[in-house]
């Protein structure tokens, strides 16, 4: 029996690869609003930044920032897997290709090069017009 490629088999590794890694990217970023959300109140509330170390291991928002810490790390660890496994597929299809390319421009912030952020966003543009390119 022959063996049949990923494609024949109707599988995108690539693209796989790709959704991957955005989702853990996207569930990252949520994480750090949470911890910012969760700092800048209790800041607010019962002055968090005026608090020594002890007092922050001591109270019970503690608990949460160790969770949402647990899950950073979790969702760093995925992103880097899905990372790993798109730099070893190549992309196979223009859905594949184009999601690779929305990785790269997750890579790629403007803060570390905005020349090549924007000329990702306009190549974006063209290939998916009307996809909201972030």
């Amino acid at each position: 029996m022959p063996v049949l490629s990923p494609i024949a088999m109707g599988e995108d590794f690539g693209l796989k690869a790709c959704e991957a890694f955005l989702e853990a990217e996207a569930e990252t970023w949520s994480l750090y609003g949470s911890w910012s959300r969760l700092e800048s109140h209790l800041h607010r509330t019962i002055g968090w930044m005026g608090l020594s170390a002890e007092e922050r291991r001591a109270h019970p928002a503690a608990k949460r920032f160790g969770e949402i810490e647990a899950r950073q790390g979790i969702a760093q660890e995925k992103e880097q897997a899905a990372l790993d496994a798109l730099l070893a597929t190549p992309p196979t299809t223009r859905a594949a290709a184009i999601a690779s390319l929305r990785v790269l421009l997750r890579l790629v912030t403007k803060d570390d090069n905005e020349e090549a952020n924007l000329i990702l966003r306009r190549v974006l543009g063209v290939l998916a017009p009307g996809e909201a390119v972030q």
